[in-house]
């Protein structure tokens, strides 16, 4: 992919000039390869079913930079899975930095948040992680294979930790599409949720694909960074906003159905890649609900 803006590969700078991209065909990866378009790469984004993660990867061509976005993502979907998330997100990253390690080539892995609820807010890179589901717990695994490959078998590796990540395209089992869902659709009376108590801090799917271009396009392959917005709002405060935003005046309920393990409150401290990565969220949660509602408008009429 090719196109006018971005920086140029240098001669013989490795770094810039050939990515794979695991699971771009994906919420965030789709996001990725649009940012990744713009800069003047090769990008080598093989779909579902020409890569399986959770087998050695198959001859794609050299590559400098594994872009690992490819995993299992629902939380309540792991409670059910557990063994295939493990398989699928600890697994796959292992496969992921065997090809690594064959092409000489570095890792940006995007993870997950895995603190548990943590002892105080925000919330640094150096917290202890306590994972509190089989999904956090498969991507604290898969971060531990990025340090002992990085430590032991010389594959560099940049860990970028989004918090709740929302925006167009997002499965409508999450929180932010299932709330948009309720509250412009014209039969239904009433907003439902589970549980309007828990806290997030929510990340625009845009600022975490800059996120991880940045890493991916950065020379220095090394370090762990948070990717959020630095503050956080409940569950109703986030339908509130889209019933707002949307003009549309609905009840909101509350089944107050606590999730096992639930986590009530996280705030990322991104003071980290603001530093070392030029990295700062650029879209606020009111803006970026108020631009959901306005794109699902003509599809809700």
């Amino acid at each position: 992919m090719r196109g006018r803006r971005g920086p140029r590969p240098r001669q013989g700078d490795v770094l810039t000039r050939r990515l794979l991209v695991t699971g771009g065909w994906g919420f965030l990866g789709k996001h990725v390869r649009a940012l990744l378009a713009r800069e003047e790469l090769t990008v080598i984004a093989p779909r579902r079913d020409e890569l399986d993660v959770t087998r050695e990867f198959p001859d794609l061509g050299a590559f400098d930079v594994l872009i690992h976005l490819a995993g299992r993502t629902f939380v309540p979907d792991s409670w059910q899975r557990p063994g295939l998330f493990w398989q699928v997100n600890a697994g796959g990253t292992i496969n992921a930095l065997d090809a690594c390690r064959r092409h000489g080539a570095a890792m940006v892995l995007v993870s997950a948040y895995g603190y548990g609820n943590p002892d105080s807010l925000p919330i640094p890179e150096e917290t202890v992680l306590r994972p509190t589901n089989p999904y956090a717990f498969s991507k604290v695994a898969a971060e531990e294979a990025c340090r002992y490959y990085a430590k032991d078998l010389g594959v560099p590796a940049v860990i970028l930790r989004p918090f709740n990540i929302y925006g167009p395209g997002q499965d409508e089992r999450f929180l932010v599409p299932s709330v948009l869902r309720q509250a412009l659709a014209p039969d239904v009376a009433a907003v439902e949720l589970a549980d309007c108590a828990p806290r997030r801090d929510y990340v625009h799917i845009d600022d975490v694909a800059r996120a991880v271009v940045t890493a991916a396009l950065r020379e220095e392959k090394a370090g762990v960074f948070n990717i959020g917005s630095g503050r956080s709002h409940s569950v109703g405060e986030v339908a509130r906003l889209i019933l707002d935003a949307a003009g549309v005046s609905k009840p909101i309920v509350d089944r107050k159905q606590t999730r096992p393990n639930e986590i009530m409150d996280t705030v990322a401290d991104i003071s980290a890649a603001a530093r070392e990565l030029d990295w700062r969220p650029r879209t606020s949660l009111e803006a970026g609900l108020a631009a959901l509602v306005a794109d699902a408008r003509p599809q809700a009429v």
